[in-house]
């Protein structure tokens, strides 16, 4: 079986959505279609990511909360 390849636009949003829903991680996924495993993953390099660049980080939720508001 072929490994899935996933954008990192498909990556964060995941990862946004996995925040915000409501859901748990697992359930996130499972409507995602990943393994909850990898949202977990996706989850701990953001988080990371944050620590490492938190001005970007920052921005960027900025950025997407408020074209989710609009």
């Amino acid at each position: 079986m072929a490994r899935k390849i996933y954008t990192q636009e498909f990556k964060e949003q995941a990862v946004k959505l996995s925040y915000s829903n409501g859901k748990s991680v697992a359930m996130t996924a499972a409507d995602l279609g990943l393994p909850p495993n990898m949202l977990h993953l996706w989850r701990r390099e953001a988080k990371l990511m944050a620590r490492v660049f938190p001005a970007t980080a920052k921005r960027e939720t900025r950025s997407w909360q408020s074209s989710r508001n609009a």
